[in-house]
C-alpha cells in the first residue's frame, strides 16, 4: 500500500495517516486502522469527525503544549468520545530551551529524547494502555513530536529502521500544501528557519535512530530507560500486531 492509500483524506486535515501495514522482523504486521497519526484536528469538519468515529477511534493523544491547545482546540476535546488526552511532550516554559531559533531537526529530536524522558514515559504508557482499540496520536503538524512517538512505537513493535525512517519521511509531501499557505505569513528573518524545520528527510530520522542506538542501545533500550517494561512492550505487540 503506497503513501496515497495510507493517507486518510479528510477535509482540513493534511497529515492524517495510518501507521498500519508495516511488517516486523518476526513476520508479523502492524494492524491497519489501529494506530493513526495526524496534524492538529482543530479544523476537522463534522463529516471528518464522523469518519474517524466510524473507524472506531477510541482514544486521541494530543502532544501539544497548553498554549497550542488553547489557540487551536482539538474538536474532540470536550466530546466525550473518543477519549481525548492532552499529554504535552514539553510545556510552554520549556519550549524556548528545546526548540531554540538555531535548532536543527536533528538537534530538536535529540533534545526531545533526552529532555522529555518523564513526559515520554507518560505518553508511551498511554499509548500502551490505549492500544487495545484504535488510537490516534497528533501534535501541531504531525511530524516532529508525533514522528518521534510513532517511531518509538513502531520500533517497539519490531519494525525495522529503514521502514520507520520511510514512514517519517512521508510527512513533508502531505504537509506541503499547508506550508504553502503559511509561507507568506512568515517574517523574513524567520524564513530560513521555517524552510529548514518543515522538512522530513529520511536522514533526519536515521540520525535520530542512530542516536538512540548509540546512547541507549536502541529503541527498546530507550523505552526501558524511561520506564516502559518488557510486559508493556509485549502488550503493545499483542494489541497492534497480527500475522502477516
Amino acid at each position: 500500500m503506497n503513501h496515497h492509500e495510507r493517507h486518510l483524506p479528510l477535509d482540513l486535515s493534511y497529515n492524517l495517516r495510518d501507521a498500519g501495514g508495516y511488517t516486523t522482523g518476526d513476520g508479523r504486521r502492524v494492524r491497519w486502522r489501529r494506530l493513526l497519526r495526524s496534524d492538529s484536528l482543530h479544523a476537522l469538519t463534522p463529516a471528518g469527525q464522523q469518519t474517524l468515529r466510524d473507524h472506531g477511534l477510541r482514544t486521541i493523544i494530543d502532544l501539544r503544549r497548553p498554549s497550542e491547545t488553547v489557540r487551536k482546540p482539538n474538536v474532540f476535546a470536550s466530546a466525550g468520545q473518543p477519549i481525548y488526552r492532552n499529554l504535552p511532550m514539553f510545556d510552554d516554559a520549556s519550549a524556548a530551551a528545546i526548540d531554540a531559533p538555531a535548532t536543527t531537526l536533528e538537534e530538536l529530536y535529540v533534545r526531545l529524547i533526552d529532555m522529555c524522558r518523564p513526559q515520554l514515559h507518560t505518553i508511551m504508557t498511554a499509548v500502551v494502555a490505549a492500544s487495545s482499540a484504535p488510537l490516534l496520536v497528533h501534535c501541531a503538524v504531525g511530524k516532529d513530536r508525533t514522528g518521534l512517538v510513532v517511531a518509538l512505537t513502531l520500533g517497539a513493535l519490531g519494525v525495522d529502521e529503514p521502514t520507520i525512517a520511510g514512514d517519517y519521511a512521508l510527512s513533508y509531501a502531505r504537509l506541503a500544501p499547508l506550508f504553502d499557505i503559511e509561507r507568506p505569513t512568515i517574517a523574513a528573518e524567520r524564513r530560513a528557519r521555517f524552510e529548514r524545520m518543515i522538512l522530513s528527510p529520511h536522514t533526519t530520522m536515521q540520525h535520530t535512530l542512530g542516536y538512540l542506538a548509540g546512547q541507549y542501545g536502541g529503541i527498546i533500550g530507550y523505552l526501558e530507560a524511561i520506564g516502559i517494561g518488557a510486559a508493556q512492550i509485549e502488550t503493545l505487540r499483542a494489541n497492534l500486531l497480527e500475522r502477516a
